[in-house]
C-alpha cells in the first residue's frame, strides 16, 4: 500500500467484478471525505453499485461529513442491490460513532479481526480528490449531512443547525459570484 499523507488517505481495489475493497488510513474526516466520494463516483452508477466493503482497521475515529459520505454510498447500495456495506475491523469509537448516527441500517460493522477479502497489497490505489474550491467543499459537506438525515430522520435534531448554517454561507457565496 502506498503510503499515506500526514493527514491520512483512502485507498481502494476493485476485489472483484461487483466488489471494491477501501481502506481508510488515519482520521475518516472532512480532509478524506472527498477521496471517498470520488471511490463511489468511479464505481457506482445512477442504478448501479458495487458491494463495498470498508476495512477501518487504521481508522481511529470518523467525523459527520465522513460518516455522511458512508451513508450516502450505503442509501445508494441499498436502493441498487439491496445490501449493506460491510465495514469491517472498527474499533469501539467508530463502532460508537456510526451505531449513535443510525447508520446499522446501512452498514455491516464487524469489528476488530474481522476477515476481509484477500486483495494483494499491489491493488490498492490511492484516491486522488481533486482540490476543490469553498462552494465545492460546503456543498459536499451539505449533501454528506443530509445523507445522514435521509439514513435516520433522528440526525436531523442534531444536523439541522450545521445544515441551516452551512445552507446560508452556500447563499452568501453564491450571491458574492453572481454580483461580481
Amino acid at each position: 500500500m502506498a503510503p499515506s499523507s500526514p493527514q491520512g488517505q483512502v485507498f481502494y481495489a476493485q476485489a472483484d467484478n461487483d466488489i471494491v475493497v477501501i481502506r481508510v488510513a488515519g482520521r475518516g474526516n472532512f480532509d478524506l471525505s472527498p477521496g471517498l466520494k470520488r471511490v463511489a463516483e468511479r464505481f457506482s452508477g445512477p442504478r448501479s453499485s458495487p458491494r463495498y466493503i470498508m476495512d477501518l482497521a487504521q481508522c481511529p475515529s470518523l467525523d459527520s461529513t465522513f460518516m455522511g459520505m458512508m451513508a450516502a454510498m450505503g442509501l445508494h447500495q441499498m436502493t441498487c442491490i439491496k445490501e449493506k456495506i460491510v465495514v469491517v475491523n472498527v474499533n469501539g469509537t467508530t463502532e460508537t460513532q456510526l451505531t449513535k448516527l443510525g447508520l446499522k441500517y446501512l452498514l455491516d460493522i464487524h469489528g476488530k479481526d474481522a476477515r476481509v477479502l484477500s486483495v494483494p497489497e499491489s491493488e490498492f490505489q490511492a484516491s486522488q480528490p481533486e482540490a476543490q474550491s469553498r462552494l465545492e467543499q460546503t456543498v459536499h459537506i451539505i449533501e454528506s449531512h443530509q445523507a445522514l438525515i435521509d439514513a435516520n430522520s433522528g440526525n436531523e435534531i442534531q444536523f439541522r443547525s450545521v445544515l441551516d448554517s452551512l445552507s446560508a454561507s452556500l447563499d452568501r457565496e453564491t450571491r458574492g459570484r453572481t454580483s461580481r
